[in-house]
């Protein structure tokens, strides 16, 4: 359930951001934003360190450098991303506690979806660390997909892999993807054909018929890592 704070002349939420320090802890937490002047003070008495960042680019710059506790999103930014930038944070809304911010197109306020004092609970409990994300490497690589119970591919559908990493991929489909947890990939001219089984970390639906999802490699030959891996070496 979204929380929506309507806010008085000189800030942006009506009640704070975040819940008063305790015994003094201070955490550092990044920020994705084009505003930070309405999250600082907020945070900066709630003994949180805000790290803001105003893309993609200066947000990976930040956690190559610094260590954090959490992420603050503003949604709407998340609209302005494509393919990796758009999966990197995915990744990034899933290593730390985060809170998820809408800002109000008519007037100067913030609509918070998730609970500001259970994300200021997490940040307390959760240890300072950077980000490293896997590199990754724009291919178009022919494949197949099937549901984990299909070993015979029967009701396999036609996809592309779109990028690799040592541990993963982004797969599209012009139709929507075998559903569940599971895949069974099979990847047109590895000379391992074995399929190769992969969790489904997100799913998403980007324009008309391009069924998307990015995937972690669970199971797969040396020979098929290695393969892959020429392409991001």
């Amino acid at each position: 359930m979204s929380q929506s704070k309507r806010a008085p002349a000189n800030s942006p939420l009506a009640e704070p951001l975040l819940a008063e320090p305790v015994d003094g802890d201070t955490r550092p937490v990044l920020v994705l934003t084009h505003h930070p002047q309405d999250y600082s003070e907020d945070m900066l008495a709630a003994g949180v360190t805000p790290l803001f960042a105003a893309d993609m680019s200066e947000l990976m710059s930040i956690l190559r450098r610094r260590a954090v506790s959490g992420f603050v999103l503003e949604v709407d930014q998340v609209l302005h991303t494509r393919g990796l930038e758009r999966e990197h944070l995915y990744l990034l809304a899933d290593a730390f506690p985060l809170l998820r911010v809408r800002r109000q197109r008519s007037e100067r306020a913030l609509a918070l979806l998730d609970d500001p004092e259970r994300f200021a609970e997490q940040v307390r409990l959760f240890s300072p660390r950077r980000a490293r994300l896997t590199p990754r490497a724009p291919v178009l690589l022919d494949a197949v997909l099937a549901a984990p119970g299909d070993t015979a591919f029967a009701a396999a559908l036609p996809a592309t892999v779109l990028d690799i990493s040592a541990t993963g991929g982004l797969l599209m489909g012009k139709a929507p993807l075998p559903w569940g947890d599971l895949l069974r990939l099979r990847i047109h001219g590895l000379s391992d054909p074995a399929p190769i089984t992969a969790g489904v970390r997100w799913r998403a639906l980007h324009g008309a018929g391009r069924h998307c999802a990015g995937v972690r490699f669970m199971e797969i030959s040396d020979a098929q890592m290695r393969e892959l891996g020429g392409a991001i070496a």
